[in-house]
């Protein structure tokens, strides 16, 4: 529980915060309205690698009322580029805001409490296309005119 509320706590100084944009995208390219998915990219990226520094692909794979739930792929903007993929739980805001970002447990025990079923059958199938997200994270880290997949495709962010 500790560890929770410090991550919310965390996220949400991060989202209230003048930072600029973290990714591998300058932030000069935006007036003081950041595109909706750099809050998802940062969000994803503090929770998954503990920095908001990073680059994320991610596909959603669900959504019920304020719980939104999507597969993301990672890489820290480091020397080391570390790198994490798995299913993550984003729950918003009524105003659409992200409040927080919650992944499973170690060891993926928790998942059939934090996903419903149709979810969990696309992570028991593999379904996200890690090698893809792969890809595509490191052209963007080569140049920071592309999009992530998930804007570049239209897909609207909840």
């Amino acid at each position: 529980m500790k560890m929770k509320i410090l991550v919310l706590f965390t996220l949400l100084m991060f989202l209230s915060s003048c930072i600029p944009a973290p990714t591998s995208v300058s932030s000069s390219k935006y007036s003081s309205d950041p595109p909706r998915w750099v809050a998802y990219e940062r969000a994803l990226s503090q929770v998954f690698l503990d920095s908001v520094h990073g680059w994320c692909e991610w596909e959603i794979w669900g959504q019920k009322e304020n719980e939104v739930y999507v597969w993301a792929l990672c890489q820290a903007n480091n020397s080391v580029g570390t790198a994490i993929s798995a299913p993550a739980l984003i729950r918003l805001e009524k105003d659409g805001t992200i409040a927080e970002v919650e992944m499973p447990e170690e060891g993926f025990g928790n998942l059939s409490e934090l996903f419903p079923e149709d979810v969990l059958a696309k992570i028991e199938r593999h379904e996200f296309p890690a090698d893809t997200a792969w890809d595509r994270i490191q052209k963007r880290k080569n140049d920071s005119s592309l999009l992530p997949l998930i804007v570049e495709q239209g897909i609207p962010l909840p």
